[in-house]
Formats: structure tokens, C-alpha cells, sequence
């Protein structure tokens, strides 16, 4: 009961604007091994303000993912020390998620697409609330749980854009979801535009 009051309560000190606000995904599949994430890559921006999670460790393998480590946002924070990488300001993170280069500059082999969608006021609110949330609590990294596609499909559920579903492990598994299921809810009900990138 106190964690839903505390939840309320802080929820609004992020007051948005009225009207219509811009949702996108940004989902990369390994399709080679000059992609940038072993699995994939899932990442969310509420107006242009970047957010992902990722382990500390980028060397890190499968086995120490099931057991977990410490997260952190993780291209947010990879392309800048200071995170919040705002994507209409920044055209190194641009270049990074469309998959035209890798972190290195090298040339990036992932599949990458951008989910298009407008929300409402109330879900934007609830969306940056809850990356900042993540952020500033940092939860363990875990394959099974906190890892940068379930995030992001948690954070669309907990702003009740998507609402069917528990866990989400792969990217590609992400990106079928909000094919079939991801549709603007303010200005119009339109199915999200899927765009390919790469």
C-alpha cells in the first residue's frame, strides 16, 4: 500500500504537457558478428529522450547473465559518460541505432528498425517515470528479468500502451509484439510505423 502511494505521488513530479507525445523504439537483431549486442538490442525514447539498460560489463557471457550483475542504462551512457542522450540533439546516437556504425565506427552488421507511435500526456508521464525510476535505482542486470527488452516492454505496459504479456527475452520477440499489437492512442488509433532502418 505505501510503495503504491509513494509510486502516485512521485509519478507527479514528471507533469508533461497536454496533447500528443512521441514514442519510439529502437530494436536491433544480430544478423553478424559486427553487431554491436551479442542478443540484440532493445532502447525506448519518450520525446527524443533516450533510454536502455544493459550489464556494467560489456564483456560479460550468457552464464554470468543468468545469475545477474549490475546494470546500468547502458548506449545511453556508452556514447555519453552523463547519459540522457536526447536523439534530435545528438547525431552520434542516431548514426549508432540505425545501425550505420558500431560504438567503434566500425561498420555495424545488426538488423535495426524504429517503432513510430503517438501517446497520450498521462502515458509519457508514466513512461519517463518509470525509465527514471530504473535509472536512479539501478536494478541488477538479469537475462531473465531486467535486461533492455523486457524493460521496455515493461514500461509500455506499465503506461498502459501494451497490455497483454509478462516477459519478453529476445528482440525479435519485442519487435512481433508491437507489430501485431503496438497502435497510437491520442491523435488517432493507427497501427505504430514499423520502419526499417537497416
Amino acid at each position: 500500500m505505501y510503495k503504491l502511494i509513494f509510486l502516485f505521488f512521485t509519478s507527479l513530479s514528471y507533469s508533461y504537457a497536454s496533447g500528443c507525445h512521441s514514442l519510439k523504439l529502437f530494436i536491433t537483431l544480430n544478423k553478424g558478428e559486427n553487431c554491436t549486442s551479442q542478443m540484440g538490442h532493445a532502447g525506448i525514447s519518450i520525446d527524443e529522450e533516450y533510454y536502455d539498460w544493459g550489464p556494467q560489463d560489456q564483456k560479460s557471457n550468457l552464464i554470468y547473465y543468468l545469475f545477474g550483475e549490475k546494470g546500468r542504462p547502458y548506449d545511453d551512457t556508452l556514447l555519453s559518460p552523463a547519459g540522457g542522450k536526447n536523439l534530435s540533439k545528438d547525431t552520434h546516437i542516431r548514426n549508432f541505432l540505425n545501425g550505420s556504425t558500431s560504438l567503434q565506427g566500425e561498420k555495424n552488421t545488426c538488423e535495426a528498425y524504429e517503432v513510430r507511435a503517438r501517446v497520450t500526456s498521462e502515458q509519457a508521464r508514466w513512461l519517463l517515470y518509470f525509465w527514471n525510476y530504473t535509472y536512479e535505482n539501478k536494478p541488477y542486470f538479469h537475462v531473465l528479468k531486467n535486461q533492455c527488452t523486457n524493460l521496455v516492454f515493461s514500461s509500455l505496459r506499465y503506461a498502459g500502451i501494451l497490455k497483454k504479456g509478462r516477459v519478453m527475452l529476445f528482440p525479435a520477440s519485442l519487435l512481433k509484439k508491437v507489430k501485431s499489437e503496438l497502435k497510437s492512442t491520442c491523435g488517432s488509433s493507427e497501427a505504430a510505423k514499423i520502419i526499417r532502418l537497416k
